[in-house]
């Protein structure tokens, strides 16, 4: 027969079992009070502001190669209508002052008809007029300072002189040279002599 044990026994067993437990329970508290305080993590930065736009470029913009050939076709069509005015008015000036030169020249006596041709003078104000016949100088084509135009001839009474002719009056006028004979064949000398200041040297033909 077992024995059952004393209340006395189980009760100091109690006691003895509540106060091991309490004590663990103060020691796990004391324990838990020393542990560190966990410190929130600081808070992430701004994000950084967007980068600013590139400035604008300065470089002009580029043109295309079909742009180029266009601008190239257009400018040779251009530059070709230019020509084209330019030969037809020139083929129709000739034609005109060929004209009133021939009129003129007879007007002095000249017998054949002249024609102008290539410029053959140093500065270009002096145009001979040709004999179709001879191939010789028989007069002069000659642009004066105030842009009027004269035609020029020898006097066949004194060859020493010129008579001159106002294309836009028809006035003559006598040019006096200091040579017993004018060679209006001599381009450098015709030049020479057509130079600054002749016009204030004409007189009125009598």
């Amino acid at each position: 027969m077992r024995c059952q044990p004393s209340p006395y026994i189980v009760r100091a067993n109690y006691e003895s079992n509540r106060q091991r437990g309490t004590g663990m329970g103060q020691g796990q508290q004391q324990q838990q009070r020393n542990l560190p305080v966990p410190v929130a993590p600081p808070p992430p930065p701004p994000p950084l502001p967007p980068p600013p736009p590139p400035p604008p470029s300065q470089q002009p913009p580029a043109i295309s190669k079909r742009n180029l050939v266009a601008g190239g076709v257009l400018a040779g069509a251009l530059l070709v209508g230019i020509q084209l005015s330019k030969g037809m008015l020139t083929r129709m000036r000739p034609s005109r002052d060929e004209a009133e030169l021939a009129a003129a020249a007879a007007r002095l006596g000249i017998g054949t008809t002249p024609r102008p041709k290539v410029q053959i003078t140093l500065d270009g104000t002096v145009v001979p007029i040709f004999d179709e016949a001879t191939q010789r100088v028989k007069a002069l084509s000659v642009l004066g300072e105030d842009g009027r135009q004269f035609v020029v001839t020898v006097d066949p009474k004194l060859p020493s002189r010129l008579l001159v002719q106002d294309r836009s009056t028809s006035k003559l006028y006598v040019l006096q040279t200091r040579v017993d004979s004018v060679n209006i064949n001599n381009p450098l000398a015709m030049t020479k002599l057509f130079q600054s200041g002749w016009e204030q040297k004409l007189r009125p033909l009598q």
